[in-house]
C-alpha cells in the first residue's frame, strides 16, 4: 500500500502475505479505519483455478489477521466496497454459478447434472459492533443474464450505488440500481453494446457530493474477426 500526501505517494509497504493476489478492494470506515477484501487466486490439486476473498483492516496500529470471507468452491470475484456508517461495510462480489434445466442454482458448481452457468452479484455486510460478515445472499437471480464487475458508491443522503456489467446472449450492458426502503431497485440500463462490444468494469467516482461520473471499458465492434 502507498500513501499519497498532496504532492508524491510514499514507498509501497506490504500488506499480506497471502500470496496470489488478483484483486484488492478498498473502503475508508467512518471510523477512520482502511478496510481491504483481497481477492486471491488459487491452483487447488484436481480443480481448475479458482479465487478466494479476505478481510483485512488497519485502524492505525497495523493490519488485523486476514480473515477468509470465501472459500475457492464459491469462486467468488471482484468485490467492490462501501462504507455504510458506524464502521459498517457493504461488500458486492460477483460469483460463479451452475444452474439446473429450470434456472435453479445448483449448491454444487460441479454437479454433472448442471445445464447451464453463469455469473451472479452477491452481497454482503460487515457489522463493526460484533466484527462479523453476514452470509452472501443473491441480489441479481437472473439465470439467462450473467452480472459482474460491480462497483459501488454512497450519496449524499446515504443512498447506495451499484453499477455493473450485464452479458445477455453475448451483448454486454452498462446498468445501474439504487439501495432505497430497503431492498435494490431493480436494474436500469444505462448503455447497451453490440453482440461482442464488451461493456465492461464500471467504475464510479465521486466528482462532488450528489454528482458522480462512470466509467468503463468497450471493445470496439469489429467485422473481421482477426482485428485485435
Amino acid at each position: 500500500m502507498s500513501t499519497y500526501n498532496g504532492s508524491t505517494f510514499s514507498a509501497p509497504a506490504q500488506v499480506t502475505s497471502l500470496g496470489g493476489v488478483e484483486r484488492v478492494a478498498a473502503v475508508k470506515q467512518s471510523g477512520g479505519a482502511i478496510g481491504l477484501v483481497i481477492e486471491k487466486g488459487i491452483y487447488p490439486a484436481g480443480n481448475p483455478f479458482n479465487t478466494e476473498l479476505f478481510w483485512t483492516r488497519n485502524a492505525g496500529v497495523g493490519w488485523s489477521d486476514s480473515v477468509q470471507l470465501t472459500s475457492y468452491a464459491d469462486r467468488d470475484a471482484q468485490p467492490t466496497l462501501v462504507d455504510l456508517g458506524s464502521n459498517n461495510v457493504g461488500l458486492i462480489l460477483s460469483r460463479w454459478v451452475a444452474y439446473d434445466a429450470a434456472g435453479n442454482v445448483l449448491p454444487d458448481k460441479n454437479d454433472p447434472n448442471y445445464s447451464y452457468t453463469g455469473t451472479e452479484l452477491y452481497q454482503m455486510t460487515y457489522t463493526a459492533a460484533t466484527d462479523t460478515w453476514s452470509a452472501a445472499v443473491n441480489i441479481t437471480n437472473t439465470p439467462l443474464i450473467s452480472e459482474a464487475y460491480p462497483s459501488l458508491a454512497k450519496g449524499p443522503s446515504g443512498t447506495l450505488y451499484l453499477f455493473y456489467s450485464s452479458n445477455e446472449g453475448g451483448s454486454w450492458s452498462i446498468v445501474g440500481r439504487r439501495y432505497q426502503s430497503g431492498a435494490w431497485t431493480a436494474g436500469s440500463v444505462l448503455e447497451s453494446g453490440l453482440m461482442e462490444q464488451y461493456l465492461q468494469q464500471p467504475s464510479i467516482i465521486n466528482d462532488v457530493p450528489g454528482k458522480y461520473r462512470l466509467v468503463y471499458a468497450q471493445k470496439k465492434a469489429c467485422p473481421n474477426p482477426l482485428c485485435p
